[in-house]
């Protein structure tokens, strides 16, 4: 897909001032729609306030008030790593610390002092991965529940009349062993026909992200 960083909004999350102010001009210079906070707090209120708005966070580790890698744990409990990648910034690149930050849901990480080239080849290629799984989400949900059913009755019906023409046959009859066996998978395709049938009654639309989870840390 074309790549346009207009359309994506970062938020940027640094307690240091200076680097916030370098970080969001580097990145407005390059055309991302760019917002700030200033530690892990602001950055979940800004999230609760315009929960859609942001395609990726860039975030400090070390951060006053609440830190990084305890704001990255309160995210994830309502955004899941495609739903919202999370870059974090990190002081040095020691092992540890990275090794914490993925296992805590993390998509990447870079080092400081930042090294911009290497910081927005990572960007792009998350937002390219992530924007093409929210447009497989949205052509999986487009299928349903009605084009689930059309797509797939016509062939569990033609399945259906030939596991009954085989129980039907001579040769299946005179098998003891191979009757319960066609018998069993004709039921089943009945009870899967039946289920596609009442799909469309049981289609609930997904809840958004809980403001409240979101802030308190909590699902």
């Amino acid at each position: 897909m074309d790549f346009s960083p207009r359309d994506f909004h970062v938020l940027v999350v640094d307690d240091d001032e200076i680097n916030l102010e370098f970080i969001q001009r580097r990145m407005t210079e390059r055309e991302y729609n760019v917002s700030t906070a200033k530690n892990g707090e602001e950055a979940i209120e800004a999230i609760i306030k315009n929960p859609t708005l942001y395609e990726l966070i860039l975030m400090d580790v070390v951060m006053p008030v609440l830190d990084g890698m305890a704001a990255l744990k309160i995210i994830r409990d309502s955004f899941t790593t495609r739903e919202l990648p999370i870059i974090m910034v990190t002081a040095t690149g020691g092992s540890d610390t990275v090794v914490h930050a993925l296992n805590s849901g993390a998509n990447d990480y870079v080092s400081k002092p930042i090294d911009f080239t290497v910081l927005f080849s990572r960007l792009e290629a998350h937002l390219r991965l992530s924007t093409n799984l929210r447009n497989i989400d949205v052509q999986e949900a487009s299928l349903c529940p009605i084009e689930v059913e059309e797509r797939f009755m016509e062939p569990l019906n033609e399945l259906n009349d030939l596991v009954q023409t085989l129980c039907q046959s001579q040769r299946i009859k005179d098998n003891l062993e191979l009757v319960p066996v066609f018998e069993s998978i004709e039921e089943t395709l009945k009870k899967a026909a039946q289920i596609l049938n009442s799909e469309e009654e049981d289609w609930e639309v997904p809840e958004g992200p809980d403001s409240d989870a979101l802030l308190n840390g909590t699902n």
